[in-house]
C-alpha cells in the first residue's frame, strides 16, 4: 500500500490481513472549491472610487457654494460636516463596505477638495468685478492699518505700510489672491477629512451589531 507523507489518505487504513485490492485509495483529500474571496471593492481599507467621487462631487459642490460665507467659524464647521455627510451618504450607498476612519479621512478629503474647487472659482470670478475687488483691497487695508497701529516699532510701521502698498498693485493683489487659494485648499481638504473621519468612527459605533 503506497501512502504520501504529509497528507492524509481518502479513507483511513483497513487493517494489515485485508487484501490489497480492498484496501482505501492513497489519494489525499483535496477541496473541491475554492475558498470565498471579497470582491475588492469591499475589503477594509478599500475605497471604491466610483462611488466616492459621485458622492464627493455632490456634497462637495453644496459646500463650495455655501463656503462662500465670509466667516471663518462658520466654513471651518460647514467643512467639518461635509466630511461627516459624505461618509454618510457614501455607507447608505455602500451598506456592506466596511469604512474605517481611514477611508473616512480619504472621502472627506476628496469631498474638501471639490468644496474648495467650487469656492475658488465663485472667487475668481468675483475678483473680476471692480466692486468686489475694491471691496477685498479695502479689506487688507484695514487689516494692515491694523496692525501699524497695534505695533509700535517705527521700523516695522514702515514695512507694514510698504506692504500694504504693494498688495495694491495688480502683481501683489494676484500673489496675494494665489496664496489665500494654496492656503483655503489645504485648509479645506484637511477639514473635511477630519470631519470624515469622525464620521467614520462614529457612524462605525452606530452600525455594530
Amino acid at each position: 500500500m503506497n501512502v504520501l507523507l504529509g497528507e492524509e489518505p481518502a479513507t483511513p487504513p483497513l487493517p494489515p490481513s485485508t487484501p490489497d485490492n480492498l484496501q482505501p485509495p492513497s489519494e489525499p483529500l483535496r477541496p473541491t472549491e475554492s475558498p470565498l474571496t471579497l470582491p475588492a471593492d469591499i475589503l477594509p481599507g478599500r475605497l471604491n472610487w466610483g462611488q466616492a467621487l459621485r458622492t464627493a462631487l455632490l456634497v462637495g459642490i453644496i459646500a463650495g457654494l455655501i463656503t462662500i460665507v465670509r466667516s471663518p467659524l462658520l466654513l471651518g464647521l460647514w467643512l467639518l460636516a461635509a466630511g461627516g455627510i459624505s461618509v454618510a451618504f457614501y455607507r447608505a450607498r455602500m451598506a456592506h463596505h466596511p469604512i474605517t476612519p481611514g477611508i473616512g479621512f480619504r472621502l472627506g478629503a476628496v469631498t474638501g477638495l471639490v468644496a474648495f474647487a467650487v469656492k475658488a472659482i465663485v472667487s475668481s470670478i468675483g475678483v473680476l468685478v471692480p466692486a468686489s475687488r475694491a471691496e477685498i483691497v479695502r479689506q487688507v487695508q484695514e487689516q494692515v492699518a491694523a496692525a501699524i497701529a497695534n505695533n509700535p516699532d517705527p521700523a516695522a510701521q514702515e514695512m507694514m505700510r510698504n506692504i500694504g502698498e504693494w498688495l495694491n498693485t495688480p502683481g501683489g493683489f494676484a500673489t496675494m489672491f494665489t496664496i489665500g487659494l494654496l492656503f483655503l485648499c489645504l485648509f479645506s481638504t484637511v477639514l473635511a477629512g477630519v470631519g470624515g473621519a469622525l464620521g467614520a468612527l462614529f457612524g462605525r459605533k452606530d452600525h455594530e451589531p
